[in-house]
């Protein structure tokens, strides 16, 4: 499950996307992030909907780089 964090700065809107791929040897968390720009013209429930389907993009991304780095 992605954790999607919503940052205003100075260049626009973005959010940040965050998913723990599992733990290391040491049982500390292994996380992956990106960020998502919002692009202009966007309204803010449009954003929020694409965030979404952003980040379920990136979890899948992550799960086929993971499966193949099995093989």
């Amino acid at each position: 499950m992605a954790t999607i964090t919503k940052r205003q700065g100075k260049n626009g809107l973005s959010y940040r996307i965050r998913v723990s791929i599992g733990t290391n040897e040491n049982g500390d968390s292994i996380q992956k992030s990106m960020t998502w720009k919002v692009p202009s013209g966007m309204t803010e429930r449009q954003a929020e909907r694409q965030v979404l389907r952003e980040a379920d993009k990136f979890e899948e991304l992550l799960d086929e780089e993971e499966f193949n780095s099995m093989k």
